[in-house]
């Protein structure tokens, strides 16, 4: 094992950016056998929990599993803690180029027939991949879903959200559904093929927030159904305080609206449902929302995307009392207003 790496150099050469073809007839050719579920996580300074995410994954009840862990150039012990695992799992480390290349890279040296992103400060519960996968079946064009619980210190106490998160079914209704209710999906909350990831493509290095709803909104473009498993089969640690006035940075909430626009483009190349085009309204209204106080011209371009869209203001809104604000005094008005209230309050949601 050398300094960079614990993974043979001619597993080194695959090409970054999405699962490989060499990859894909690797799962072609696994017949009945059950499939090798690859973990792709990537870790940047987070040696105070990546051990615990690794065997998390190393525990599923689901076999095969391998454990690809890509070192985004941390600069605390996440290497060592790494190094501590042996031959249980693969790993390599490399100068920070962010967590998107770090996965995109994981799924370049990935082997798998499916792929499970984790975040190294989550977990997985014991029985996720082999839950997931018999709801999926044998169809490779189906991305598997499940429901997550928020934890901040142990994970046993995590609370499960409110379920289920969208009705299982039809991917593009699925995408709507959560654009229209604004809710949050975890990213390990999926489960996909290599197949269906090689048609999404790669994950978009370029993008600081939203990383991941831009990149499963490429996937369900791309699926056939969503299989829902209505279990809490993954832990999600909850942010830290911090983390809130930093989600309002002028660089991060620029990424936040470049990411909707990908968002609208896809779900639209798909669909022109009156109900497409209001979920994404409400997206560019929560942006309008976070950036009205701190950078008023992001604001004003979300509510332009509302307007090209061809969207009411009231529809725009998620609540009634939002609706009642912005038939009296307009989006932008109410988006200030909301953005005063966050501001003077600390709450994060419009």
């Amino acid at each position: 094992m050398d300094d960079q790496s614990n993974i043979p150099p001619t597993d080194r050469s695959q090409t970054n950016g999405q699962a490989t073809t060499r990859q894909v007839e690797l799962a072609e050719r696994s017949g009945d056998a059950l499939p090798l579920v690859s973990v792709i996580v990537p870790c940047h300074n987070s040696a105070r929990w990546v051990a615990t995410a690794v065997q998390s994954a190393l525990d599923q009840t689901h076999r095969p599993v391998e454990v690809i862990v890509v070192d985004d150039g941390s600069t605390d012990d996440s290497v060592a803690v790494l190094k501590s695992f042996g031959d249980a799992i693969r790993w390599e480390t490399g100068p920070n180029r962010g967590a998107c290349a770090a996965r995109n890279r994981g799924m370049a040296l990935a082997r798998g027939a499916y792929l499970q992103f984790l975040d190294a400060d989550d977990l997985l519960f014991p029985t996720k991949l082999a839950a997931q996968l018999a709801a999926m079946g044998d169809d490779e064009n189906v991305a598997g879903l499940c429901e997550y619980g928020v934890f901040v210190g142990d994970a046993a106490d995590a609370v499960p959200r409110p379920g289920p998160q969208s009705p299982a079914g039809d991917p593009i209704d699925w995408l709507i559904d959560k654009y229209c209710r604004g809710k949050m999906t975890q990213t390990a909350c999926w489960l996909v093929s290599a197949q269906l990831a090689q048609r999404a493509g790669a994950w978009n290095e370029s993008l600081r927030v939203n990383q991941d709803g831009e990149y499963f909104s490429r996937v369900l473009c791309a699926a056939a159904r969503v299989a829902h498993v209505p279990e809490m089969l993954v832990a999600y640690r909850r942010a830290n305080s911090a983390s809130i006035s930093r989600s309002l940075s002028r660089e991060r909430l620029e990424s936040q609206l470049a990411s909707y626009r990908l968002c609208e483009q896809q779900l639209l190349s798909r669909t022109d449902r009156r109900a497409a085009r209001v979920g994404m309204a409400r997206q560019y209204f929560g942006l309008a929302c976070l950036a009205a106080g701190s950078c008023p011209d992001l604001a004003a371009a979300a509510i332009e995307n509302i307007r090209t869209l061809g969207v009411g203001a009231a529809e725009a809104c998620f609540t009634w009392k939002q609706r009642l604000m912005a038939r009296t005094v307009g989006l932008p008005t109410t988006a200030r207003l909301i953005a005063k209230r966050r501001d003077s309050s600390g709450a994060l949601a419009p």
